[in-house]
């Protein structure tokens, strides 16, 4: 009977042990907040701001243009001809098309930029989330935006961690 008791105690206590050791250890990061204070990243989006602002600077030669044209339509049209009023609209309407297929083409070119610079980024932010993970023992790191997790205790929340972690490995 002794024995059945120091048995059942030794299953009680490795039971107990595996229960503890076999919680997985989690946490999570807030997203933006790496992704916004990452060194990489800002320098991507200073370069993707300073070529926008040279194609948009563009945009807005091109408005200008479609502007005056609007002007001197409005000031002088009165006083042309019905052949010159035609090829003076014909002329503003292609004007004003050309920019709007410019700025088309300006916002798609920003969005594929910004994959082009953003998505190494994402990559790298990864690879360095696991190593940090990994060395420090986590089964799994949450990545949130605000409001997707719910409620989590402080100590789980490892955003300056990682924040700093990351901007020491650029």
């Amino acid at each position: 009977m002794k024995n059945l008791g120091l048995i059942l105690a030794a299953i009680a206590l490795a039971f107990a042990v595996f229960s503890y050791t076999s919680q997985p250890k989690l946490a999570y990061v807030n997203s933006q907040d790496v992704i916004s204070k990452y060194k990489g990243a800002k320098e991507a989006n200073a370069t993707l701001k300073a070529e926008s602002e040279k194609w948009r600077g563009n945009v807005q030669i091109l408005k200008s243009e479609v502007d005056s044209l609007t002007l001197i339509w409005n000031k002088e049209n009165a006083s042309w001809s019905k052949k010159k009023k035609t090829s003076f609209a014909q002329s503003a309407a292609k004007k004003q098309e050309e920019l709007q297929r410019y700025s088309q083409a300006v916002q798609q070119k920003e969005l594929q930029r910004q994959q082009e610079l953003m998505n190494p980024i994402f990559a790298d932010l990864n690879k360095y989330i696991e190593e940090y993970a990994k060395a420090n023992g986590y089964d799994m790191v949450f990545g949130t935006m605000q409001g997707n997790i719910v409620y989590a205790a402080d100590a789980t929340d490892i955003t300056k961690a990682i924040i700093k972690y990351v901007n020491e490995q650029y």
